[in-house]
């Protein structure tokens, strides 16, 4: 309201700055504000359109006329969720096929937290961590936390077209945590039950602190962090990414070291011979459909990584090397068992690893400067992405709204042991650009 309030004075001025010269094109002698003691001049002219207050705008017609366009786009569905005609929503034909144009969009959005699921599930857990199954154990985590991220948005979010994810870019906090516990109880049950509450928990404060910014309307705090920590957090966030998609491409420990480096890098250059491939390929035709410094097709990275899986298996095929003696060499991630899967008995494994009798208490009392630093950097996220996803869909946020639902959403999954979420941009605009919503 007090955006509109402020355009409307704005075009009052501009309308007066307008009389004024043309008024100066017909006269040189401007009408001038007389003073009332004296008689004389003052040295402001007189404004000939007289501008109302503040407290009057809401009265003025052109106030209103705007209040009124605003007030109907947010009962047709604009600026929320507002279902539009109801008759076409009584149409069963109208509903089918509203249904039928959302699978494009549902289908690349599947796509995406599936390829993103699976090699950052895999980094959940550190290399030296015995824990069975760990990397078809982190994929659950990550599904089973988009999940709820999705759900949660869906009715909480004033977005329409939002899409939640795993926050990935927690995992260097994930893997320090893992971390404190071996090294305070090793690799036993104790461990792997100390860990997963130590997940939990985390989700928790991070949603009770998401909640509490939002319920107290405090979501313009999050902008004062010093842009030299945001770079900071940011990059060594990359930098970590980087080391630990190597480890999780070699399935070796690396360090920045002589013997690190040749363990990990050297040894290993055939698995990373595809993925380098791949990167310069991709950076190529980025290059090549640029104009004018701008790219011409932002979806060409996500089909291209949609691509990534089926190209891999067909250059197998071409050249005539099976998937059996691809897997000895390390090219793929090593089967549970010979029934091992995403999708089996043992689906609910991530609910049943927390005992609370077998927790370390000393060891998520070590915890506790880890588990803040991993909210704090939580909090970054949610000022970036939402305004930049406000602009890419001409929707009016409400940081404060937001917050809130990223709140139940993370306190939710940590309930269950869940790890941290939130709206995706990049999945958001895809989705949004896919024409999805809902």
């Amino acid at each position: 309201r007090t955006s509109i309030a402020a355009l409307a004075a704005a075009e009052v001025i501009l309308n007066d700055r307008e009389v004024r010269r043309e008024c100066q094109m017909h006269s040189t002698s401007p009408t001038f504000i007389h003073d009332n003691d004296n008689g004389l001049p003052a040295a402001i002219p007189k404004p000939l359109i007289e501008i109302p207050s503040m407290e009057s705008l809401e009265a003025d017609d052109a106030v209103q006329k705007r209040m009124n366009s605003f007030n109907n786009r947010k009962r047709s569905g604009h600026t929320n969720k507002a279902s539009g005609n109801p008759k076409e929503e009584n149409s069963i034909l109208q509903m089918i096929h509203r249904i039928i144009s959302q699978l494009p969009a549902i289908a690349i959005a599947s796509v995406l937290n599936f390829m993103v699921g699976i090699p950052f599930g895999a980094s959940y857990f550190p290399t030296e961590l015995s824990l069975p199954g760990k990397e078809v154990l982190g994929l659950r985590m990550f599904l089973f936390s988009t999940m709820v991220a999705q759900f949660m948005f869906t009715f909480k979010s004033k977005f329409s077209n939002g899409v939640g994810l795993q926050m990935v870019e927690n995992v260097p906090f994930f893997l320090e945590l893992a971390r404190i516990v071996i090294d305070e109880k090793g690799n036993g049950s104790e461990a792997s039950s100390t860990l997963f509450f130590l997940f939990g928990l985390s989700s928790i404060i991070v949603g009770l602190v998401f909640y509490l910014l939002g319920r107290l309307e405090l979501g313009r705090i999050v902008y004062f962090f010093p842009s030299h920590v945001l770079v900071g957090c940011i990059g060594g966030i990359g930098a970590f990414i980087v080391v630990t998609s190597l480890e999780v491409t070699t399935n070796a420990s690396f360090s920045f070291t002589a013997l690190g480096f040749n363990e990990c890098i050297v040894q290993n250059i055939h698995l990373l011979g595809p993925v380098i491939a791949f990167e310069l390929v991709l950076r190529l035709l980025l290059r090549l459909t640029e104009k004018n410094g701008e790219a011409q097709y932002p979806l060409l990275g996500p089909i291209y990584y949609c691509c990534i899986t089926p190209v891999f298996y067909a250059v197998l095929w071409g050249v005539g090397i099976s998937i059996d003696i691809a897997e000895e060499a390390g090219y793929f991630f090593p089967p549970l068992s010979s029934t091992g899967s995403v999708f089996n008995e043992d689906l609910f494994d991530i609910f049943t690893e927390i005992d609370l009798h077998m927790i370390s208490w000393k060891a998520v009392i070590k915890s506790i400067p880890t588990m803040i630093s991993l909210a704090a950097f939580s909090l970054i996220h949610v000022p970036i992405n939402i305004p930049a996803f406000a602009i890419s869909t001409d929707v009016e946020p409400d940081m404060n709204a937001e917050l809130i639902a990223h709140g139940y959403s993370n306190v939710l999954a940590g309930l269950f042991g869940g790890l941290q979420n939130y709206m995706a941009y990049a999945n958001s605009v895809i989705y949004s650009k896919s024409l999805g919503t809902g």
